[in-house]
């Protein structure tokens, strides 16, 4: 886009950057207008008590008796009240810690 305002319209005195600005900003009103682009709509999201819940696992190192210890990281998370439970189990043991924040 920018090489065709310079080549067919003799634009040199905007920048590559201010074009793509423009069309990134414009490209999403255009197609809205056209009728082909997303329509910006908030759904929101209803999770009924007991239903839904989001599990996770992840690595982290805890300190343990002084000593760098690498533990696999459980997060359960409960989707209708946002409620979380973070535990740590360390790997070579398969020990689960209580997290004191």
């Amino acid at each position: 886009m920018f090489n065709r305002l310079v080549a067919e319209h003799g634009m040199t005195d905007v920048s590559y950057g201010r074009v793509r600005d423009y069309i990134a900003r414009r490209r999403p009103e255009i197609w809205a207008e056209a009728g082909r682009g997303p329509v910006n709509l908030f759904i929101p999201q209803t999770h009924r008590p007991g239903e839904e819940a989001e599990v996770d696992f992840g690595d982290v190192y805890i300190s343990l008796n002084g000593v760098r210890t690498l533990c696999y990281l459980f997060v359960f998370r409960l989707s209708f009240s946002g409620k979380a439970v973070h535990r740590p189990v360390d790997r070579t043991i398969g020990v689960s810690y209580e997290l004191a924040w």
